[in-house]
């Protein structure tokens, strides 16, 4: 009778064994074949590619607050809608793709003995234009109403996007071209990609803080501010099936 092994146990071995053994045995034994097909198949290369793209920024971000105190909060969330109703009334909207608050908070500040002394709130107006538009003269409206926080220069949604799309084909391109280069460098003429993966991004925007403190905005003239360029880029990585010959 022959005497048949599974991993190295002979026939009359297994029927010592209980029945679970037995399953994990044969799942052991499923895997190795596998693993082993897949050596046999050829050998695996992890790999990246990038590509990038600089562009002029297009879009600017202006951010000023309100900043209220009051005996109650009741009184501080007055005050602040006021503020807020009466700098958005200043502003000529034509001139701005977005016109929106933000981070609306109130809360006590509190004195000795652990007692609330008073209330404080405060709300972000956050505004949003082309960069070659001519907002001066609404930045220093609003800067007699509130404070200012901070401006920067970015990449607009619409444009950002558009370069993704350029990036990709000659991305994909390169992609290609690199495993094929990987290939050659390997000594072999067939491979096949086995898994792609595409992921972009871009750089921080060019940020103008308080010390500006839009005195340029005084100025007849439009402020001379650096609106700078931001990277978009592309990273594609993959795993690369290098065939036998």
């Amino acid at each position: 009778m022959n005497n048949t092994t599974i991993n190295g146990i002979s026939q009359w071995q297994l029927c010592r064994y209980p029945i679970w053994t037995l399953f994990t045995l044969l799942l052991l034994s499923i895997g190795s074949a596998a693993f082993a097909s897949n050596d046999e198949a050829g050998h695996k290369v992890n790999f990246a590619y990038t590509e990038s793209m600089n562009l002029e920024n297009d879009l600017v971000t202006i951010r000023f607050r309100a900043l209220e105190e009051g005996k109650t909060s009741a009184e501080v969330s007055q005050k602040i809608n006021r503020q807020m109703q009466q700098a958005i009334g200043s502003i000529n909207k034509a001139r701005f793709k977005t016109i929106q608050t933000e981070n609306y908070q109130i809360f006590p500040v509190y004195g000795k003995n652990r007692q609330i002394a008073h209330w404080r709130g405060q709300q972000t107006l956050r505004l949003e234009a082309a960069s070659d538009q001519k907002i001066s003269p609404t930045l220093q409206k609003l800067e007699s109403l509130l404070s200012y926080q901070s401006l920067q220069f970015s990449l607009s949604t619409e444009r950002r996007q558009k370069a993704q799309e350029q990036l990709l084909l000659s991305a994909i391109q390169g992609y290609q071209a690199k495993a094929k280069q990987i290939a050659n460098a390997f000594g072999k003429q067939k491979f096949v990609l086995l898994q792609t993966d595409l992921q972009a991004n871009h750089t921080a925007p060019v940020m103008h803080a308080n010390s500006l403190r839009m005195e340029a905005m005084a100025a007849s003239a439009e402020p001379a501010l650096e609106e700078g360029s931001s990277q978009v880029t592309l990273y594609i990585s993959g795993t690369m099936l290098l065939e036998n010959d």
